[in-house]
């Protein structure tokens, strides 16, 4: 979105990963700010039971290829204790 805009004037379509198939779909898309003029799109796909990460350095003109930051199988939706890192207070 342009600085001082109300709404994006290109919108930008993320592709899938290959190979991409009716259950890859994602779950949605919920944009982050980052400083300076990075972007992150976080796009979690709850049937694959991954979590896609773009990032774009150029303020959402263009983004990098997906990174799988919570790959397959991870059990997300049950974690373990051991699985969990402990906040320090």
């Amino acid at each position: 979105m342009p600085k001082g805009g109300r709404a994006c004037t290109t919108p930008v379509t993320l592709p899938i990963p290959a190979p991409a198939e009716s259950i890859d779909s994602p779950s949605g898309a919920f944009p982050l700010l980052g400083g300076g003029s990075t972007v992150y799109v976080v796009v979690p796909r709850y049937v694959v039971n991954d979590v896609l990460l773009y990032t774009s350095t150029d303020g959402g003109v263009t983004f990098g290829a997906p990174v799988d930051v919570m790959g397959a199988n991870s059990d997300a939706r049950a974690p373990t204790r051991s699985s969990w890192t402990a906040a320090k207070s």
